[in-house]
């Protein structure tokens, strides 16, 4: 059996991201910024393990 490690990483980038666009920021952030706000916010929570799963 193969065990594919991208697969989670990947389902918790989703769960960052889903997390992430709330109505709070999406209609903050013009369209180029929220994709940035989105990847600071995403790397912070795989680096740091400080936001919720």
């Amino acid at each position: 059996m193969e065990i594919n490690a991208s697969g989670g990483l990947e389902s918790l980038v989703d769960r960052y991201r889903h997390q992430f666009r709330i109505p709070e920021n999406t209609g903050h952030y013009d369209e180029h910024e929220l994709k940035e706000a989105e990847k600071r916010y995403v790397k912070f929570c795989l680096t740091s393990g400080k936001c919720p799963t």
